[in-house]
């Protein structure tokens, strides 16, 4: 077209410049020209011996497109299927998985509320969630005290007692709870209260005393040590007077049937008992030491009775 404008000024110029415009165009075009990547025009692509097939590329047969459409397709298809049975064996594994996972929880659910619900042995008797509470009052109570907090102190050991009157534990807790509340009361100086927290460590120390006498009373059965939160402090000289009595009594029984290690063990709680506070009973602990320590053959038992009349001569 540009060939052909009205305004010489506006055709080509040259005859160069013709052929230039000429073989762009060819180039952008589909028509295929032999020689295109010479630098030099040649008259080649004008030629009458050029053919329809090399000025257009051969287009593609419509069956092999079928074919390869088809192949594509399938293997479309076989990627899907191989995806899908990932998935499914990705879930079934995430599903026992999750099944595992539940069993745990479920058993450890179960296995925690057996052990909070759990009343311990029979030594000591409680639900061990009480316990954990009370032990955590008591925490509570201690660090109260510490900051001088002497109303929260007095508080949280009170709730800590209440706790401690259902256990099973001969009154350990309860004393100790009572011990942690005198203190409070001591510091504050609230007599009427201290008086009465140390009868109540009377009490219990009482019970404790009573349980252990009808313990050791039991004919052929082991004896435990005593236990006792028994001091000069806070025993009283009755009650140590009569317990003292009573389980000398009990080791002179065990001596008379010639049950030489209850008899020593009945006496042991004697003797601690009067090594927290002397009574009136302390020869007659001396007096039955010697005696059980004379009617013993076994060396070996030998050995511990020694050490139990040494620590009545102590008495003296």
């Amino acid at each position: 077209l540009k060939a052909l404008k009205k305004n010489p000024n506006q055709r080509h110029q040259s005859v160069e410049e013709l052929k230039k415009e000429l073989l762009e165009a060819a180039t952008r075009s589909r028509i295929y020209i032999e020689g295109m990547e010479k630098a030099t025009y040649e008259s080649d692509p004008f030629s009458v011996n050029i053919t329809t097939k090399q000025l257009v590329p051969e287009e593609p047969k419509e069956e092999e497109k079928k074919q390869e459409a088809s192949k594509e397709m399938q293997k479309l298809v076989l990627d899907a299927v191989s995806l899908a049975e990932k998935q499914e064996l990705e879930r079934k594994k995430l599903k026992g998985y999750l099944f595992v996972l539940y069993g745990l929880l479920a058993a450890g659910l179960i296995f925690g509320t057996f052990l909070l619900l759990w009343q311990g042995p029979p030594q000591d008797r409680g639900p061990v969630w009480q316990k954990l509470v009370w032990q955590w009052q008591l925490a509570q109570g201690d660090d109260a005290l510490e900051h001088k907090d002497f109303k929260g102190a007095e508080e949280h050991y009170l709730e800590a007692a209440n706790l401690a009157k259902g256990f099973g534990d001969e009154e350990d807790r309860l004393i100790k709870t009572l011990f942690a509340l005198g203190k409070v009361y001591k510091e504050t100086g609230k007599t009427r209260e201290l008086n009465e927290t140390k009868s109540r460590i009377y009490e219990a120390d009482s019970k404790r005393l009573e349980s252990e006498f009808i313990e050791c009373s039991k004919n052929g059965t082991f004896i435990p040590p005593l236990r006792t939160s028994l001091d000069v402090e806070n025993l009283d000289a009755g009650t140590a007077k009569k317990y003292s009595e009573r389980f000398t009594q009990l080791a002179k029984q065990y001596l008379a049937k010639n049950q030489i290690e209850n008899a020593h063990r009945a006496l042991e709680k004697a003797l601690a008992i009067e090594e927290y506070q002397k009574s009136e009973n302390a020869s007659a602990v001396l007096e039955c030491a010697h005696q059980i320590a004379g009617s013993c053959q076994l060396e070996q038992h030998k050995k511990h009775l020694k050490t139990l009349v040494e620590r009545a001569e102590r008495l003296r």
